[in-house]
């Protein structure tokens, strides 16, 4: 599978990289070339959207390569999500110091890319546990690829 992560100038990226201690704020899967699924709070979920639609506010993209045994039941997961609620209590968490709020009928960003790689056979992540991009990043270091893209990187 292949996920991204970005930054964007925002209060609120700089909220999350702030009380997360990480660089990045949001995570995505890739589709295909000109298509991502992602998890946002302004449009309450897990949706499907165009690529250019979602690196167009980014400031800086992380191009993640994560090989998961079974590619097509972690995608299969991921395509039955869409219109999954956001996890807000999880959010939340993330601000009052319990972070182990977690609904599996909630999704945050994070929560979403990690739940993809478990369905397609990863078992490094917990799903009691806060995940954060950086956690994305050490596995994808270990198994697959990272590298840094601009966000006028052409998939096609």
């Amino acid at each position: 599978m292949q996920a991204l992560l970005t930054r964007q100038p925002t209060l609120a990226s700089l909220g999350i990289r702030a009380r997360l201690l990480d660089a990045w704020s949001h995570s995505m899967g890739v589709l295909n070339p000109t298509t991502i699924l992602d998890s946002t709070a302004l449009h309450d979920g897990v949706r499907e959207r165009p690529l250019s639609e979602a690196l167009a506010p980014a400031t800086s993209v992380l191009s993640l390569h994560i090989p998961l045994p079974d590619e097509a039941s972690g995608l299969a997961w991921a395509l039955d999500r869409k219109g999954t609620p956001y996890d807000w209590p999880a959010i939340w968490g993330f601000f009052v110091g319990d972070p182990s709020r977690d609904d599996p009928k909630r999704l945050y960003c994070h929560q979403y890319i990690a739940g993809w790689c478990r369905a397609g056979g990863l078992t490094d992540f917990d799903p009691l546990r806060l995940v954060k991009a950086k956690h994305l990043i050490r596995v994808a270091a270990r198994i697959g690829q990272v590298r840094e893209l601009r966000p006028t990187v052409s998939w096609g």
